[in-house]
């Protein structure tokens, strides 16, 4: 058994939802926040057995997308360095860790 974990952007999330209750994968749903940007995600716990870790995968990324956003302009303090009003940074997709399950009951 494996542990899809997946990190996604908060306007995805309905749609991976979505996705992967069509694709019969129960899930877990974790309200998260990005540090670098601050953006609220979520991240989902998928436990599937092996065979099917690309599926899930597959699901997510095709449920998700990335796009530039200006990056904001909150001073050295927050990031390292002083960000200029037009530096874009692409957002959005996914993050993705597969774990080994070394024990999975459900009671």
């Amino acid at each position: 058994m494996k542990l899809v974990i997946a990190i996604v952007n908060q306007e995805d999330v309905t749609a991976v939802t979505q996705a992967l209750n069509r694709g019969g994968f129960a899930s877990t749903r974790i309200a998260s926040k990005g540090s670098f940007l601050v953006n609220d995600n979520t991240t989902f716990l998928v436990g599937v057995d092996e065979e099917r870790v690309a599926d899930v995968k597959r699901t997510i990324i095709g449920s998700v997308h990335r796009q530039e956003k200006a990056l904001p302009n909150r001073g050295s303090a927050h990031y390292g360095y002083e960000a200029h009003e037009d530096e874009q940074v692409v957002v959005g997709g996914a993050t993705m860790f597969v774990i080994d399950v070394e024990q999975f009951e459900h009671i």
